[in-house]
């Protein structure tokens, strides 16, 4: 914690023990004058006066350490809220996680998609029986592969109106298209179906994110060329403010995140950052664990949590390391390790291993001493 947060957190509720006993000490020095000159207050009123003292001080005590505790950390809660909440307190919402079978009820956009990709619809049926159906191809909706169609549905809204167990731990939905009241029928595959996105968690980014400032984590973001459906990404510094002006649904598959933050750089250049906002409908292996959007964006001046020296800075802009790094800026440089472990290099010596593709860091009391090729 800095020393600037904590002393924010005390100014306000230490200011009242302060002057109480500045008060004290003034009163003291006036009766103290006045019982040297009377003989009468000095040997009746002196001692009444000192009790006093003593009671007003027990009564006004200063904060326990557990107390200076809370305060600080409340204060750096408050202090990260700021540079959140900005209208409304809505922001303050947490996303929800729904697992498959809790779907009922449950509305989801059908993402549109990269030019390369919206031949194959969506995986998304006109009947029960899905890819197996018989009959004759409806071919205003529907694909040779019974696939519905892209043109069609891309960027519809579906009611899911019951979920079934299936299989190999899948299930099988049936939902409501906004289109013409359509039912249209899916089957999971690794818990997911590709191509929906939870419709709450549009609203929930645009309350979060919508007019605030975010900084970039990756320490870059992606351009995107509508005409040729085409991403490009640009460096930024983690330092960048970016300036979100406008939240919606992204496309898909690349990249798979349906949320993009659409962002002004510092040089007036506009861009985008793709997150999750939850993980519904999330494979169960890109689960990652705290909000969904943790590894690609801050949400304040990264500068105002850790007081670090620029050079820490500049390494990590630049994806290095340096000797002496801790743990949270080695993360920050090269992303989360592959794995994480221990080990003993002698019989009281312990370290912590971090293992990347072709690197192995090792660190003693949170502090980088060595970086080896595998």
């Amino acid at each position: 914690m800095s020393f600037e947060i904590y002393g924010m957190a005390l100014h306000t509720k230490l200011q009242w023990f302060f002057l109480c006993n500045i008060c004290i000490v003034i009163i003291m020095s006036i009766l103290l004058v006045v019982t040297l000159r009377m003989r009468m207050f000095r040997e009746k009123i002196m001692p009444i006066v000192c009790i006093l003292f003593c009671f007003l001080l027990l009564c006004t005590p200063p904060p326990s350490g557990e107390q200076l505790s809370q305060i600080a950390q409340q204060s750096e809660k408050e202090k990260e809220g700021d540079s959140i909440v900005h209208t409304s307190p809505a922001v303050q919402k947490q996303p929800v996680y729904y697992e498959v079978d809790k779907w009922e009820g449950k509305r989801f956009v059908l993402l549109k998609k990269t030019a390369m990709f919206q031949r194959f619809g969506y995986l998304l049926y006109l009947t029960p029986a899905l890819a197996d159906a018989t009959g004759p191809v409806n071919d205003v909706m529907e694909l040779s592969s019974r696939r519905i169609k892209y043109h069609l549905f891309a960027g519809a809204y579906v009611t899911v109106s019951s979920v079934k167990p299936d299989t190999h731990g899948e299930y099988r939905i049936t939902c409501i298209s906004d289109i013409q009241s359509l039912p249209l029928y899916g089957k999971t595959s690794g818990g997911v179906i590709e191509g929906l996105a939870l419709a709450d968690d549009l609203e929930g980014a645009s309350d979060r994110w919508m007019n605030t400032t975010v900084y970039s984590r990756r320490r870059a973001v992606e351009m995107f060329d509508s005409t040729a459906s085409r991403f490009q990404s640009r460096k930024v510094s983690v330092l960048d403010p970016l300036n979100v002006f406008d939240v919606t649904w992204g496309r898909t598959p690349l990249p798979t995140k349906p949320i993009w933050i659409h962002v002004e750089c510092p040089d007036s250049s506009r861009a985008i950052i793709p997150v999750h906002y939850s993980w519904t409908n999330v494979v169960k292996e890109k689960r990652g664990k705290g909000l969904p959007w943790k590894e690609e964006i801050f949400e304040h001046n990264p500068q105002e949590l850790y007081t670090w020296d620029p050079l820490f800075w500049d390494a990590i802009d630049n994806h290095k390391l340096l000797i002496g790094m801790n743990t949270k800026q080695v993360e920050l440089s090269w992303g989360i390790p592959e794995k994480k472990g221990k080990d003993w290099k002698s019989d009281t010596l312990q370290v912590d291993v971090w293992l990347y593709s072709g690197n192995r860091l090792v660190f003693h009391n949170d502090s980088l001493v060595l970086s080896e090729v595998r």
